[in-house]
């Protein structure tokens, strides 16, 4: 698990910079020559030469992502920042990356409670609370933190009176698409809750806002995280807090403890908290085109997949090979490769799970005729990319089918390697398509007690004495004597 750290600020404050896109603006022109960078900083600043403070600007825009440090030009988030039509609305683009990618939902966190407990926010409180919270790395002289709840201020989602803070909760849900009393209340349910919450949160992003079986929602709760959940009680429990808390609405339960009979339907509350605040880094993994398209029926898909047009046989498997990741739980991380690019017949994209243990796949989908099969030229070239990309999984989805000579060597690698295959060939992905998850399910839990079966071959050979440093009874007592 990494550690929860806040952003640096040396010498990067509204108070010397109220318009943060000044000291971007000379990185620019200076192009990507660090003696030029901070001759220019000093200089808005009357700064000598020197004098650190300028080191200090550079490192702590290097830090926050603005400035590439190997190039010395301005990354993508210093550009838009830069180019903002306002210091205020800059501000604001400055701030919306701290939210969601360095923690600054935490120090949200910290101000909610601390206000709650009227208790003023100070240095000294605010660093208390953050640290009861999980963030580390707060010296005792720091003032990171309140620097931070400055640049908040500066961007409307805290307001400021004299040294105390409160935050503005319409600024702040405008600007993330979540308030900070929505993040205390989902953050509020119990493990069993949330869970269930934001599993059907994911899939009302695929599906929509309409009504979705109450066992599939169940059935994917039961199968990830058995531990969390008592069937039995699965109605008592989970649906009927989670209906009066406004989160969710159901339908056609029968009575007694069980519920898988009825339908479920995500609410407004619980359909506007962002996808990515439910799928880690779901806007960055997914391309604006398809993010658009998420929601469409999987019978679309296969429309899209059996089209004539190539443009529609592309889009229909990249959203084949998304609607796949987030149906097996998973999370996107990223294209290699997309349908365009390989003339609409083949899309690549990385895929990550935290399902009792992390585990990282890669996903190649091929668009082939129904009676054409992938090769083992295929299946060789992901086990490289795979071992580079350190993956778990490489699944293989084909809208036609496999060679037994590919699968013969999928098997010989997972019995032979840390690897393991996953193949959905055109019959399953046309029954998935035509029925839903739950038969993707299905073939993917048969497909792991395979491998696993595959997989016990490896052990006899990590319990032979003395191969892996496993010593036989008689040899210790040998080394003993």
């Amino acid at each position: 698990m990494s550690e929860k750290r806040l952003p640096s600020f040396n010498d990067f404050s509204p108070g010397l910079f109220p318009d943060i896109r000044e000291p971007l603006l000379v990185a620019r022109q200076a192009g990507h020559d660090r003696d030029k960078i901070l001759a220019a900083i000093s200089e808005i600043k009357s700064w000598p030469l020197a004098n650190k403070r300028a080191k200090n600007v550079l490192i702590t825009l290097q830090f926050n992502g603005l400035l590439d440090k190997k190039t010395g030009l301005l990354t993508s988030l210093g550009t838009s920042i830069a180019d903002a039509p306002s210091s205020e609305e800059a501000s604001r683009r400055f701030c919306k990356y701290i939210l969601e990618t360095m923690n600054g939902l935490v120090l949200i966190d910290a101000i909610r409670g601390l206000n709650k407990r009227a208790v003023r926010v100070s240095k000294a409180t605010l660093k208390t609370e953050l640290v009861r919270l999980g963030i580390l790395g707060l010296s005792t002289a720091t003032t990171d933190h309140l620097t931070l709840a400055n640049w908040m201020a500066h961007a409307g989602v805290l307001s400021k009176a004299g040294n105390n803070y409160t935050i503005n909760d319409q600024s702040l849900k405008h600007l993330i698409g979540i308030s900070s009393e929505e993040v205390s209340a989902l953050d509020g349910l119990d493990a069993a809750q949330r869970l269930f919450a934001l599993i059907l949160r994911r899939l009302t992003i695929s599906e929509g806002g309409q009504w979705l079986p109450a066992k599939r929602v169940i059935t994917e709760c039961l199968r990830d995280y058995p531990q969390l959940f008592d069937e039995d009680q699965m109605r008592k429990k989970v649906l009927e807090p989670l209906q009066s808390g406004g989160w969710i609405a159901t339908t056609g339960l029968t009575s007694g403890q069980g519920a898988k009979s009825g339908q479920v339907r995500a609410e407004k509350k619980l359909q506007e908290i962002p996808a990515a605040y439910i799928i880690p880094k779901f806007d960055d993994a997914v391309p604006p085109d398809l993010r658009a398209k998420i929601d469409i029926p999987l019978s679309k898909i296969r429309q899209l997949l059996e089209s004539t047009l190539k443009n529609d046989r592309g889009l229909g498997l990249e959203l084949l090979a998304l609607r796949i990741i987030l149906d097996l739980s998973l999370f996107p991380c990223g294209f290699r490769k997309r349908a365009k690019l390989t003339g609409y017949a083949e899309v690549d994209v990385a895929a990550e799970g935290k399902n009792l243990l992390f585990s990282r796949w890669m996903f190649q989908c091929k668009a082939v005729q129904k009676s054409t099969n992938v090769d083992t030229e295929d299946v060789a070239r992901e086990v490289g990319i795979a071992i580079h990309s350190k993956a778990h999984v490489i699944a293989m989805v084909s809208t036609g089918g496999f060679t037994s000579a590919a699968r013969n060597f999928a098997r010989e690698i997972t019995s032979t390697t840390h690897l393991q295959f996953l193949f959905l060939d055109g019959p399953i992905v046309r029954e998935y398509l035509a029925s839903g998850a739950l038969k993707l399910v299905e073939h993917v839990l048969e497909n792991a007690t395979d491998v696993m079966r595959q997989k016990q071959e490896q052990l006899p050979l990590a319990l032979v004495p003395g191969t892996l440093g496993v010593q036989s009874e008689a040899n210790s007592d040998e080394h003993n004597k």
